[in-house]
């Protein structure tokens, strides 16, 4: 299902960003999840207009280490949305958010500092999922994001090898292997 709400890319046009996905961390309520890999300290924008229900920055923590899915690893903002639509914008930096619960925003307001390689991740992103609560055995389902300002092509796969080979992605490509800023 695809969102009521149209949304702006989570950050400024011109960032150098690979949009990537795939089936094995991407499934069942997760299925239209975005992962955009980006370098740091890019600002992380909100995608539409809405109220702050949630914001947590305090982790320093992260890995490919199963124990770096659990919540006290993660770093994220959700903002809530007309239509009963909410977006999630994890992996920010420590101490990065820019924005307090309860707080109305505009799209396209910066609401993070930037990305930190915290929580359950193996390269540098902003892992980005806009999702309607359910009554289903996970409470949400994600939903295929309309873009406002253009649409993204997403990589996954070959497609993705074959993006990251090129000269431009190779600040990109280095910061994932480096795993670090």
């Amino acid at each position: 299902m695809k969102t009521k709400n149209s949304y702006l890319h989570p950050f400024q046009k011109g960032t150098l960003t690979l949009a990537v996905t795939n089936e094995i961390t991407h499934s069942g309520a997760f299925k239209h999840a975005i992962d955009f890999l980006l370098d740091y300290n890019i600002p992380i924008l909100a995608g539409a207009k809405g109220k702050v229900i949630e914001v947590k920055d305090d982790s320093d923590k992260g890995g490919l280490d199963e124990k770096f899915k659990d919540a006290k690893n993660q770093n994220y903002i959700t903002i809530q949305h007309a239509n009963n639509e909410l977006s999630q914008y994890v992996h920010i930096a420590q101490n990065s958010a820019l924005v307090k619960i309860g707080e109305q925003i505009m799209a396209g307001q910066p609401i993070a500092q930037s990305i930190g390689m915290v929580g359950y991740t193996g390269a540098p992103h902003i892992h980005l999922i806009v999702f309607a609560l359910k009554d289903n055995k996970d409470g949400f389902e994600s939903l295929e994001i309309r873009w406002r300002d253009y649409k993204s092509k997403i990589y996954t796969g070959e497609g993705l090898i074959k993006q990251i080979q090129k000269p431009r992605y190779k600040k990109l490509v280095r910061l994932i292997i480096e795993n670090k800023k």
